[in-house]
């Protein structure tokens, strides 16, 4: 103890007045407050501490008899004990009690231009706001202008981000929600500074994410990535020019999102990317442009998750799509990197190649097939350090042919026969033998495989689920499912249907098959027609005006891009019935052309129903005729057993 009870009370008292604290307030009340407990303690004949005081005002809270004034009371002489504690470990009072100057409201402290500038933004509120509303702006404004005087800003123009961060850094709040309440009193008055010109545009956004996702400033970055974010730098006038055009571009894409009627979620995030975007270029004073917006995808790539990352990385390449072109018109942007890297000659070569075979109107998938097949032999040339086509000898082919792994002799066969087709167009343009392609090994083992097809059980499922469904999704897999089961389409043309291709009249549906490209008109079910007709009034998305039958359930309403998901849902259907399922959604189209040979349809009949140009192709599915496959089965007369036991 620096000083005893008595000297105490009376530095205290002398300091409440010195402090210019009101007589009949606070100074009275600290002073009955000691000299009450003085008394408690001498007539317990205890000596002074912090914990004997905590004990005497619990006994003191009982002696009010007004319950009112109770909690208003004891907090009062909590306060003096408080003081009073300190002045007895110190000799002087500390930080318990303060000066009039430093009670006195941050309003009030504040120069009188500033005084002006705040007056004049809590008039514009008036006229939207009561007075209740208004007061705590007031205060928090106040209150955050006052600290940027205290730590040197004398006029508001000499406000920067630096200053900002710093002043919010060291800012205490009593909860989370009073903090919430604070900095966005704050950013709305900064809006209005901005909007009356008195800040600069780049202060705009600078303190809405200080909390959770900080704006990187470069200039506190390492140098390493200093030196990434040099060239982008800009006086005001040219970043206004460029913000301008991004903000163009960006009205557009939000309009083309809600255009497509996008959901919620995916519109709050173009929302967020852009705006955080925005506030990175302001901050630091950037120019916008396309390079500066990968270097800051490439800063965020260890802060964001994957999904995030590819959702930042999405809106980026529209933005600058829309700035490059005027307009938005790539649906995929394609992230995953070469597996095969190749020479720039390689890949000139190789896209030749593809426009050629695009000609011939090839399949999507046999496009991609080409430029794998392609693309890992150009891989395999350059490990051998083969720079020139006419260095390729049948010995090099042969190599490549036996090191050249796969999961199955179907895709060997497969990416040989398209790496022979590309050495017979290079043999073709002169740039190697026509021999050349015969190094490459046109046989193979065969493989055969016994077609597997949906049981009863299953196939009764599948009608089971058609029955029961009610949500869009159920119709829409059920109408699809029935296509596959009761007309052997492929998915690639059922996703490709069009309300123009079904003739309600006549009970039919023509396509032209995506993979053979041959014509194809078959006579429609009932149940199909049913199923279709009841998606379509049921369960398509009204918002939609798409020539395709089948279209998303989520927006933009537009056509299915594949049908892979399709065989999980057709799995996922039948094993709501059954104990087993197949996988993928073929088995369909398997089981169709089983049924009408089993229904005794003629051969030429199911061929055409297929699609298909030879007759042997339905040799496969005669395995799956067990009770006519019985009938073929061979007498044993001539080859009795002659073993050692008679039977």
């Amino acid at each position: 103890m620096k000083t005893n009870l008595d000297n105490a009370i009376n530095i205290g008292i002398k300091t409440y007045r010195a402090f210019e604290y009101a007589e009949r307030g606070a100074t009275s009340t600290f002073a009955f407050t000691c000299r009450s407990f003085r008394e408690y303690i001498r007539q317990h004949n205890i000596a002074y501490s912090a914990e004997n005081a905590a004990v005497w005002i619990r006994t003191h809270q009982h002696f009010s008899s007004q319950i009112r004034w109770k909690h208003k009371r004891v907090t009062a002489m909590l306060k003096a004990l408080k003081v009073l504690d300190d002045i007895m470990q110190n000799g002087y009072v500390t930080t318990s009690i303060q000066p009039k100057w430093e009670r006195m409201p941050a309003y009030v402290k504040l120069p009188m231009p500033t005084k002006q500038v705040l007056d004049e933004y809590l008039h514009t509120l008036s006229e939207v706001y009561t007075k209740d509303t208004i007061r705590p702006i007031r205060v928090n404004c106040s209150v955050f202008l006052f600290s940027l005087g205290k730590s040197g800003v004398q006029q508001l123009s000499e406000i920067t981000t630096e200053i900002v961060k710093k002043t919010f850094e060291t800012e205490n709040h009593s909860s989370v929600a009073a903090q919430k309440e604070y900095r966005r009193h704050i950013e709305n008055f900064l809006e209005f500074l901005i909007k009356t010109e008195k800040l600069p545009t780049a202060l705009r956004y600078t303190f809405r994410e200080f909390e959770s996702e900080k704006i990187p400033l470069v200039h506190e970055l390492a140098e390493s990535a200093q030196v990434k974010f040099k060239g982008f730098l800009a006086d005001e006038m040219c970043m206004c020019e460029a913000m301008k055009k991004y903000d163009k571009a960006a009205a557009m894409l939000k309009q083309i999102y809600k255009d497509h009627q996008y959901g919620s979620g995916m519109k709050q995030i173009i929302e967020r990317v852009l705006c955080k975007f925005k506030n990175f270029l302001l901050v630091n004073s950037f120019l916008y442009s396309h390079e500066a917006a990968l270097e800051w995808l490439e800063y965020l790539k260890t802060k964001l998750s994957h999904s995030e990352h590819n959702n930042y990385r999405r809106v980026i390449l529209c933005i600058n799509e829309i700035v490059t072109t005027g307009d938005l018109k790539t649906r995929t942007f394609s992230s995953a990197s070469p597996k095969y890297p190749l020479a720039d000659w390689q890949n000139v070569l190789l896209e030749e190649y593809l426009l050629y075979r695009k000609q011939e109107e090839c399949a999507v998938s046999t496009q991609r097939t080409i430029w794998a097949s392609c693309s890992r032999f150009f891989a395999f040339l350059n490990h051998e350090g083969i720079e020139n086509l006419s260095e390729i000898t049948p010995e090099l082919l042969k190599r490549y042919h036996l090191q050249s792994k796969h999961n199955s002799t179907r895709g060997k066969n497969l990416y040989s026969s398209q790496l022979r087709l590309f050495l017979r167009y290079l043999g073709i343009k002169g740039l190697v033998p026509n021999t050349l392609e015969l190094a490459i090994p046109c046989r193979s083992a065969p493989n055969t495989k016994v077609v597997n097809v949906l049981s009863e059980e299953q196939i009764a499922a599948i009608y089971a689920y058609r029955n029961n469904a009610e949500s869009p999704m159920e119709l829409r897999d059920s109408a699809i499912f029935l296509l596959g089961l009761r007309m052997g389409f492929r998915i690639s043309d059922i996703i490709e249907l069009k309300f123009t291709d079904i003739s309600w009249k006549n009970r039919t549906i023509s396509i032209t098959q995506q993979k053979t490209g041959v014509f194809l008109k078959l006579p429609m079910p009932v149940d199909v027609g049913n199923s279709l007709y009841k998606y379509i009034h049921e369960g398509r998305p009204k918002q939609t005006d798409s020539e395709y039958i089948f279209v998303k359930r989520h927006a933009p309403f537009d056509r299915l891009n594949s049908g892979h998901s399709i065989g999980k849902h057709l799995k996922s259907a039948i094993l709501q019935s059954c104990d087993t399922a197949p996988n993928g959604f073929h088995i369909t189209r398997r089981t169709f052309a089983s049924n009408l040979l089993k229904g005794g349809s003629p051969i030429p009949t199911i061929v055409s129903a297929l699609g298909h140009s030879d007759v042997h192709s339905v040799d496969k599915y005669l395995a799956t005729n067990e009770i006519n496959l019985r009938k073929c089965a061979i007498g044993l007369n001539g080859i009795e057993y002659m073993g050692r036991y008679e039977l």
